[in-house]
């Protein structure tokens, strides 16, 4: 499916006042045709501390099940709450 490079967005939000992390891992990429393609790639429980590095675990094992852990060209993640510190 990933023939070049493909950019990975993601987004952190907690459900209710339960503390319950979930992250959608989305890929974007440009298919043969240069048509810009989008999907989600995972939709994962991400357990407390939401810090960096539960995060960076949880983008890296999405990462590695979809062998494309060496064709990242960007990575964005929303956390805003994460980096105040």
């Amino acid at each position: 499916m990933f023939e070049n490079r493909v950019a990975i967005t993601t987004d952190l939000w907690t459900a209710g006042h339960q503390k319950r992390g979930y992250m959608a891992v989305i890929a974007h990429y440009i298919d043969a045709s240069c048509n810009l393609k989008s999907f989600l790639m995972r939709f994962v429980y991400v357990p407390c501390p939401h810090n960096i590095e539960v995060i960076c675990e949880a983008v890296h094992a999405c990462l590695v099940e979809w062998h494309i852990e060496k064709k990242i060209s960007t990575l964005t993640l929303d956390n805003c709450t994460s980096n105040d510190k």
